[in-house]
């Protein structure tokens, strides 16, 4: 037994051995990735000095290119930091009286009621045709959804809702008011 302990021994000695250097060697993998992110590091903030002397130069030049008299645009107002920027404001409203522009109106030419005339026939009244009463336009189908949305969805829901009502007065009177006494029976009842 004793050389059978004296063997585990050794494989976890073995063991420990291997755990170590394998400790060892991810600390030192460790220590160059910790010097790598520093050296980065070190390297973004020079590119982000950089970045932003770029930006103050294009600032600059953005501002020298706009001259006094003409407006800048709303990009450019906004890079130079204004907080007032003239071009982006719409120009005033009319006054509610005057209207915004006028449009003149078409005048449609009245056209002349021309009668018919009727020239002498020389054949008796009898050959006249009669004359036919206008027909009745035909629905639209717009005015077919029309009425149906304002006559027929109004019953429908009318008897929906009736249906609801029914259904949770059971449902109230068989859950709750069905425990309780007959003094609020009644007084439900009468309501």
């Amino acid at each position: 037994m004793d050389s059978h302990l004296s063997a585990q021994i050794n494989e976890l000695k073995r063991q420990q051995e291997l755990a170590h250097d394998e400790l060892t060697r991810l600390g030192d993998q460790c220590a160059r990735i910790h010097q790598d992110f520093e050296k980065l590091s070190v390297s973004d903030l020079n590119i982000q000095s950089s970045i932003d002397q770029l930006d103050h130069r294009i600032q600059s030049n953005r501002a020298k290119e706009i001259t006094p008299d003409e407006e800048p645009s709303l990009t450019q107002a906004i890079d130079m930091g204004r907080t007032k920027v003239e071009a982006a404001i719409p120009p005033p409203l009319p006054p509610r009286g005057e209207p915004a522009n006028t449009i003149p109106e078409k005048t449609i030419p009245e056209k002349k009621q021309v009668s018919p005339q009727i020239a002498p026939s020389t054949s008796s009244a009898s050959s006249k045709k009669p004359i036919k009463p206008p027909q009745k336009a035909r629905i639209n189908a717009g005015e077919w959804e029309l009425k149906f949305g304002q006559v027929w969805l109004v019953r429908i829901g009318v008897i929906f809702l009736l249906t609801g009502l029914i259904f949770l007065s059971t449902y109230a009177y068989k859950n709750w008011l069905f425990n309780t006494g007959p003094l609020v029976k009644v007084s439900f009842f009468m309501l």
